[in-house]
């Protein structure tokens, strides 16, 4: 029986279903020969609408006090996660204890912030970690360290991939969304 290979596509930001998420969910409905494991921090209405999709979940829970810093802008923001970042370590560590139960072949990042937090788990595994990078523009510190843990970055436009300089590990991956299908309206 040729099974087809678990893979975990990660969601950081499961509390939104805007263009990058629906374009994922969109993705995940449509594969033949990956079986999709959606793996999120909570149960936000990313994880409700792939659920009502009929994809496989996993909720590997943030801790609450992470996930209300998360959302803080700039300085203080920053400050205040770097000062309570062991408490990302036990999502991590959540994360790693659940792709290494479930024996998937590779993670899929949906965002920087999702490389991020999966990467330590991905390097741990020795699992092949692909990031979807959707922006155009020089890459900042924390996108300089997602590009580090990503075996594959995964670029939505040529102009993305040229804008990286167009490395090895940089491909061009046209995600093929019929437009009329994304609703700019929907709620999330």
């Amino acid at each position: 029986m040729n099974q087809r290979p678990l893979v975990a596509f990660y969601e950081a930001n499961d509390f939104r279903f805007y263009g990058a998420a629906q374009v994922l969910l969109w993705l995940m409905q449509r594969l033949r020969h990956i079986q999709p494991l959606f793996v999120a921090p909570g149960r936000g209405v990313l994880t409700q609408r792939v659920r009502a999709a009929g994809i496989e979940t996993a909720v590997v829970p943030m801790p609450a006090a992470w996930r209300v810093l998360d959302r803080l802008p700039g300085r203080a923001g920053r400050v205040a996660r770097l000062a309570l970042a062991p408490l990302l370590a036990t999502h991590v560590l959540g994360l790693r204890k659940l792709l290494a139960r479930r024996g998937v072949s590779g993670i899929y990042a949906n965002s920087t912030r999702a490389v991020l937090y999966a990467g330590p788990a991905a390097r741990s595994l020795r699992l092949p970690l692909w990031w979807a990078l959707r922006r155009q523009r020089p890459l900042r510190p924390a996108e300089r360290l997602a590009y580090a843990y990503s075996d594959r970055v995964l670029c939505v436009a040529e102009g993305v991939r040229r804008g990286l300089g167009a490395p090895a590990k940089a491909i061009t991956v046209l995600d093929g969304v019929p437009l009329d299908r994304l609703d700019p309206a929907a709620p999330g």
